[in-house]
């Protein structure tokens, strides 16, 4: 199918063109709902209008920043590099992502299990929820999905045809890699630093020796290729309740060092814990 746009209006001709969906719905009139709030794509929840409890999530990559509008490009084609890490998570961790029902990469579209019974883990945290299974089940997911993506598990023909399948997400690294590594420690004018942060910020833009740590760190991320990471893991990536975690929105996936993914939740992790106990 080539390519549109979809929206409220032309969503159930799309999904019904899909057997597989329109069996899943009973050919029911759809309740169709926008809810992306994020800054990339768009999200849309479809719901049976007969039969609420049958839902499903639309995710559509749209080639450009939807936060900004047509004004700045952005490719399309990061949804393919979701589908596949998503796939990847359903072959080897099925338990930690949602089941997907149809993936186009021409469309840079997924349709996806609802997960109605779980909430961003960000937002449960601002609200003070404790979550006691996800340390054993993130740690989980992280050493198999970058144990079964390495080269101690692949054989060398798998591995270089798993960095082919990812090696061009090129838009989505360069992000990191200004955002992660760069930008962050110098005066930009993405950085927003409040006026009582100001001399705190000075000193850190200042400090050479820092900056070439992270150059290093910078270094690795752009070379070296051990496993499939999600590329954008922290809070927000993660659905989650009492029993449950899922890990979603592996846009920026690409094959890169181990530490990465690790570091990233770990780091986001400790900010949170330090935030809730310092205005508890």
């Amino acid at each position: 199918m080539s390519y549109h746009i979809l929206n409220l209006h032309n969503i159930q001709t799309f999904l019904y063109a899909i057997p597989d969906i329109k069996l899943f719905f009973n050919d029911d009139t759809l309740l169709i709902e926008e809810i992306g709030d994020g800054n990339v794509n768009f999200v849309f929840i479809v719901k049976s209008k007969n039969d609420p409890q049958k839902a499903l999530i639309v995710k559509q990559a749209v080639p450009y920043l939807r936060c900004a509008g047509e004004a700045f490009p952005l490719s399309k084609e990061r949804m393919t590099f979701e589908i596949r890490a998503l796939q990847s998570y359903v072959q080897n961790v099925p338990q930690y992502a949602p089941k997907i029902y149809h993936a186009d990469e021409e469309m840079s579209v997924v349709v996806m299990q609802y997960l109605g019974d779980h909430i961003i883990m960000r937002k449960g945290l601002i609200v003070g929820a404790r979550y006691e299974g996800f340390s054993e089940q993130i740690a989980d997911f992280l050493a198999k999905t970058l144990f079964f993506t390495s080269s101690l598990y692949l054989q060398s023909a798998q591995k270089r045809e798993l960095i082919d399948h990812f090696n061009a997400n090129k838009e989505l690294c360069k992000l990191s890699e200004d955002f992660v590594f760069t930008f962050a420690f110098m005066p930009h004018e993405t950085n927003v630093v409040q006026e009582q942060c100001q001399e705190e910020a000075q000193r850190l833009f200042s400090q050479m020796q820092f900056k070439k740590n992270v150059l290093k760190l910078k270094y690795i991320f752009m070379t070296q290729s051990d496993a499939l990471l999600h590329g954008d893991l922290h809070t927000g990536s993660i659905m989650i309740n009492d029993k449950e975690t899922y890990v979603i929105d592996p846009e920026f996936a690409f094959v890169g060092p181990f530490g990465f993914d690790i570091g990233g939740i770990d780091s986001q992790l400790d900010q949170c814990l330090h935030s809730a106990f310092v205005y508890q």
